[in-house]
């Protein structure tokens, strides 16, 4: 042949097949297909390696050692891994009494593993009844080479050889006394093979059974230990000894318990009737605080006198102290790249997307969609707005995380300046969130409830939390609110609507708990609006003004000024 004889990047090797014993049988040619080796991922051998495929079935290592190192003279061969054939570290498999020879003579080899001795164990088999192992049809098999330049070579020798006429090269040829024979002396060895001695037999049982003490020895010196180890809660469970399981027994146990634990989380509220008795409970108590403060209202008008805030702390007798419209909040913030903190986090952004997209919806075709779910659609008034913001307000003050409730607070006050032109005056939903935005705000700059006074988690080692710099924007956020709902009101033509449905059925009891009866129904909404934001904009004017009063310029962002008390 002229020309290299290649195939997708296959060298082409030609190779005539012995002559069978038939006088009918023609000579045939086998063809063989090589290329350097490039598994997926490649090892310090692959440089060395050369891939082969369509190997014939009657290929032994030996005959690709005799292929490359004799007939082709090109280089030697270490090793061949044939298909469907597990390979084995180096060193090979050693027997039981060798491994445990090992174990006894040396003190300070590395103690053997149960995985190793199990793979040991695996090992340990009956002598096979074929002499000789047969490839399947187009097989393939990785030839290791010594080095590269021996692989590099093999590979020129076959281009060269491919050129030759066919029958240069016989398969096999010279190995006919160096391997067993197949045909019928290959099914009569294999007969008598079935039935080995005794002699070999027991020598294998007997390397069986010593290895198969040996791991059950490792398997108890490893229970004891695991059983040593204190559990999660510091605690040494003591058990008598046939109780004891295994070691995967131990960890199915232990991950079975992990599983019920995190199943049993967040199942407290599972159930209506649950969910609603906590709700008239919570009630309840809203409305004997509305009363007692009712009472404590009754007695200043018969005096005749105003509720004017006070530089100093009220006497215990003319405390105005209302109940909180926040919910409780935990005991401690959530810890910093916990689960529940990515969690709460996940969810906060994944709300505030939604919220985003219903009210872009609201000016797009698909506000008319009625295909879509109602949670999808876009928005109709505020007061669904204000229903979505109001809970994820909530869920940021149970979170008790000034470090999330800080930042994504600002950000639902500014999304609110945004959203409130766009939408029909709601005043009820309005006022009902600016109440609680404006203790939320009012709250973190003090570090305590500004309702309740019960401090807040998280200002236990600092009061200052709140930056100057977030001071600043609460502020402008805080005007800005107020003048919005002014000029939102004043686009509403006709008296305010008193009769405005509540946004659920929770909020017709805290209604009647933040608002007073005793204004007149035109002027209630009058009041409301000059109340946006009234503790938060009178904390920060005091501090603010003190800052810029007595402060350096240069105060670096996050530091809190403290005036200077005056003589």
């Amino acid at each position: 042949m002229g020309k290299d004889l290649e195939i997708a990047g296959y060298t082409v090797l030609p190779l005539r097949l012995p002559p069978a014993e038939s006088k009918r049988a023609k000579p045939a040619t086998h063809y063989l297909y090589l290329r350097p080796h490039e598994p997926r991922i490649p090892d310090a051998d692959t440089p060395r390696s050369l891939f082969v495929v369509n190997v014939p079935i009657d290929t032994t290592e030996l005959h690709l050692r005799h292929l490359f190192g004799s007939q082709l003279a090109a280089g030697r061969v270490e090793r061949v891994h044939f298909e469907a054939v597990p390979t084995k570290k180096k060193g090979g498999m050693t027997t039981a009494h060798s491994m445990v020879a090992n174990v006894s003579k040396s003190k300070k080899r590395k103690r053997v593993t149960v995985d190793e001795l199990q793979n040991q164990l695996d090992d340990v088999a009956l002598p096979s009844t074929w002499d000789r192992e047969l490839q399947k049809s187009g097989a393939h098999a990785v030839v290791v080479f010594v080095d590269k330049p021996s692989m590099e070579a093999s590979v020129k020798a076959a281009k060269k050889a491919g050129k030759k006429k066919d029958g240069e090269i016989v398969w096999g040829e010279g190995l006919e006394d160096r391997l067993p024979q197949l045909g019928l002396q290959r099914y009569l060895s294999h007969e008598e093979a079935r039935y080995p001695p005794r002699a070999e037999l027991l020598r294998t049982v007997n390397d069986f059974m010593t290895m198969f003490e040996a791991v059950s020895e490792a398997r108890r010196k490893e229970q004891a230990l695991r059983a040593q180890e204190p559990d999660e809660d510091g605690f040494i469970t003591v058990t008598s000894g046939p109780k004891l399981t295994s070691v995967a027994h131990e960890d199915e146990a232990r991950e079975l318990i992990e599983k019920q634990k995190q199943k049993s989380q967040g199942l407290e509220d599972f159930y209506r009737f649950q969910s609603r008795e906590k709700r008239k409970e919570r009630q309840n108590k809203l409305l004997k605080k509305f009363d007692e403060d009712k009472k404590k209202l009754e007695e200043m008008k018969k005096r005749k006198g105003k509720i004017r805030p006070s530089l100093s702390s009220p006497a215990p007798s003319t405390s105005t102290a209302t109940p909180s419209i926040l919910p409780r909040p935990r005991l401690h913030p959530l810890k910093a790249g916990s689960t529940k903190e990515t969690t709460v986090i996940n969810h906060v952004d994944k709300t505030i997307l939604i919220i985003n997209r219903r009210h872009a919806k609201k000016f797009s075709s698909a506000f008319d969609d009625q295909v879509q779910q109602e949670s999808e659609r876009g928005y109709e008034s505020f007061k669904e707005v204000a229903k979505d913001i109001e809970g994820l307000v909530d869920i940021l003050w149970v979170t008790g995380t000034p470090s999330l409730q800080i930042p994504y607070l600002i950000s639902l006050a500014v999304y609110i300046n945004t959203y409130l032109p766009e939408y029909p005056f709601s005043p009820k939903a309005t006022f009902r969130l600016l109440k609680k935005l404006d203790s939320v705000f009012a709250s973190l700059l003090t570090g305590e409830d500004a309702d309740s006074g019960a401090p807040l988690p998280g200002f236990e080692s600092r009061r200052n939390v709140v930056s100057m710099t977030e001071k600043v924007r609460i502020q402008s956020i805080a005007e800005t609110c107020r003048v919005a709902v002014v000029e939102a009101r004043e686009q509403v033509d006709g008296p305010d609507d008193e009769d405005e449905d509540d946004i659920s059925d929770d909020e017709d009891d805290m209604d009647d708990v933040f608002s007073t009866d005793d204004y007149a129904a035109p002027r209630r909404w009058e009041m409301e609006t000059a109340r946006v934001y009234e503790k938060t904009i009178q904390l920060l004017g005091d501090e603010l003004g003190k800052a810029g009063e007595f402060c350096d310029t240069n105060l670096a962002p996050g530091d809190v000024c403290q005036a200077e008390p005056s003589e």
